[in-house]
């Protein structure tokens, strides 16, 4: 194909029709059909034990993207769901559309993860759930404040953790302190890792629990495909990025 055959359909592409969406204060309108469509055939995946949730941040340096997804999506939540926070209700969703939620176990970042959010899905839909935290979502712990982890006398790889009522919550010193939820894997067996060490100038191998390790492998691995596969089109209009942006994970 020549530059400039594909220069003429790049110019002409749309993905819904413009008279529809004409005079319309819906931003997402330009691009909901391509995205419902492709939430559709989502479904169709086999579904395995383990989900990975993350958020992804689409560039555009326009000052027109104002847009949400929930109404491309067919899954509706209940009026007590709705009164929940956002980043909530982005995981919900997502897990309502599992035919077997009791047989997964949904892997995020700290965007999402909070108490309130593992113990809803456990009681709601019998679904595991292993995810990073920041400190103020997890409640109250007995364990070591982020800022005693922190200090030079805490040797990297300190684990602190405490489990009640089936809640994991840990804390593991690495190149920062993580803390993480979960309701699925457990501290044990411990593995090792190799991290870099500035004091020796090389590689070495720390303690690592199981639950870091397994979360490690699920999210990390996401977030590596997502960059490494990322569609390197520049476009002036706010639809053409998110329509870009899903080519990299569709075309794997």
């Amino acid at each position: 194909m020549s530059r400039n055959h594909f220069k003429a359909i790049w110019s002409n592409l749309h993905l819904s029709d413009n008279d529809q969406v004409a005079g319309s204060q819906d931003w997402f309108l330009k691009v909901c059909s391509l995205f419902t469509k492709v939430t559709r055939e989502f479904l169709n995946v086999a579904e395995t034990p383990m989900q990975s949730i993350d958020e992804v941040m689409v560039a555009y340096k326009g000052t027109t993207a104002r847009t949400t997804t929930f109404q491309s999506h067919h899954t509706s939540l209940s009026e007590e769901e709705e009164k929940l926070p956002v980043t909530n209700k982005f995981v919900i969703a997502l897990v309502k559309t599992l035919k077997h939620p009791e047989n997964s176990t949904v892997y995020a970042d700290n965007y999402f993860t909070s108490i309130a959010l593992v113990e809803y899905l456990r009681s709601q839909y019998s679904c595991w759930y292993v995810g990073t935290a920041r400190d103020n979502r997890v409640g109250y712990p007995p364990l070591q404040t982020v800022k005693d982890m922190t200090k030079n006398s805490v040797p990297r790889s300190t684990l602190d953790y405490v489990s009640a009522d089936g809640i994991l919550v840990a804390k593991w010193k690495d190149n920062s302190i993580v803390t993480i939820l979960s309701t699925d894997v457990g501290v044990e067996p411990v593995c090792e890792v190799q991290r870099y060490d500035k004091e020796a100038k090389k590689k070495v191998l720390v303690q690592c629990p199981n639950v870091i390790n397994k979360y490690n492998s699920g999210i990390d691995k996401s977030d590596m495909l997502v960059h490494l596969y990322k569609t390197p089109f520049k476009a002036k209009c706010y639809y053409m990025r998110l329509f870009t942006k899903m080519l990299a994970p569709n075309t794997r």
